[in-house]
């Protein structure tokens, strides 16, 4: 039951919960938090707003740490945060595309590192997806010529 279901609970039953302002103060509180499911109000009187924020806490943990063992191998290999310097964008899509079609092919663990192909292919994608937004690397992907007006 979390925090805010035994703060229910509570004045549900009508349990003391110290002072009248204090009472009147979680009431207010529990009030604003049923209005909106991003708002937590705690045991202790912290409250907590977590609208417009990214809920990471939906990420599956465990394709994370698969990636995460595929990014110790290359650390490994390469350097802590080799990745970081950024590399040609399509050398990194041309990695995903090949782990990809390997997994497709029936082929779940790579060879070389005996990690799973779809680590491979989401820690480049996460890779990719980080140079596109912190403008790292060289976007070399091919652009057709401009026609002549």
């Amino acid at each position: 039951m979390s925090d805010n279901d035994h703060l229910r609970q509570a004045f549900d039953e009508g349990q003391e919960l110290g002072t009248q302002s204090e009472a009147a103060r979680w009431r207010e509180a529990l009030a604003r938090d049923s209005e909106n499911s991003e708002r937590h109000v705690y045991t202790t009187g912290g409250i907590k707003d977590n609208r417009s924020k990214p809920r990471v806490d939906l990420l599956p943990s465990l394709p994370l740490i698969e990636i995460s063992k595929v990014m110790s191998y290359g650390a490994s290999r390469y350097g802590d945060n080799n990745w970081r310097l950024g590399l040609p964008w399509c050398d990194t899509y041309g990695s995903i595309q090949r782990h990809l079609l390997a997994w497709k092919n029936r082929e779940d663990i790579d060879a070389d590192t005996r990690l799973s192909h779809l680590a491979h292919a989401g820690a480049q994608l996460l890779y990719l997806l980080e140079y596109e937004l912190t403008h790292t690397g060289t976007d070399d992907r091919w652009t057709p010529p401009k026609e002549e007006a």
